[in-house]
C-alpha cells in the first residue's frame, strides 16, 4: 500500500515550516510513500530549494505555479487548482493532503497503513498533526 502525500507551499517565508514538515516525512517508519510538493505562486528561492529537495529522493514529485492563490482567502481553488493536481500526478492506493505547516510523528504512516489494512471497508481517515502553527493568535 502506497501514500501519496501532497504539500502546499506558497512563500520562502515559510521555508522553516516547510523544512520541518519535510523532515518529519523523511523520518516516516513507514517507507512506501511519494513526496508531491506543489509551490503555489512562483518564488525563485523556494524553487531553489524545492529543486534540490526534488534531487535528493527519486520518490519525490514537484509541481509549481507561477500564479499564487491566497491560502486564507481562496481556499476553494487552492483545492480545486493546487491539490488537485498534485492527486493527478499521484501514485498512491491512498492521499494525504497537508500544509506546509502540518508536522506528523515519525511513525503517522505506519499507523495510518494499520488502520488501512486492519479495515479492508476503510476508505478514508483522518489524521490530524503532531504540531500546527497559526498565522493568527487565537481568541
Amino acid at each position: 500500500m502506497k501514500f501519496s502525500i501532497i504539500i502546499v507551499s506558497y512563500s520562502y517565508k515559510r521555508i522553516n515550516y516547510l523544512k520541518k514538515a519535510l523532515s518529519a516525512l523523511k523520518r516516516q517508519t513507514y517507507k512506501n510513500i511519494e513526496i508531491i510538493l506543489v509551490l503555489n505562486g512562483f518564488d525563485k528561492n523556494l524553487k531553489r530549494f524545492s529543486d534540490e529537495w526534488l534531487n535528493f529522493d527519486q520518490r519525490n514529485k514537484l509541481l509549481f505555479f507561477n500564479k499564487n492563490y491566497d491560502l486564507k482567502n481562496d481556499n476553494v481553488n487552492i483545492g480545486k487548482y493546487r491539490y488537485r493536481k498534485g492527486i493527478e500526478i499521484s501514485s498512491g492506493d491512498y492521499i494525504f493532503c497537508q500544509s506546509d505547516d502540518d508536522f506528523v510523528s515519525e511513525d503517522f504512516f505506519e499507523k495510518m497503513f494499520n488502520v488501512f489494512n486492519n479495515n479492508k471497508d476503510c476508505q478514508t481517515a483522518l489524521g490530524l498533526p503532531i504540531d500546527y502553527f497559526w498565522d493568527m493568535k487565537l481568541t
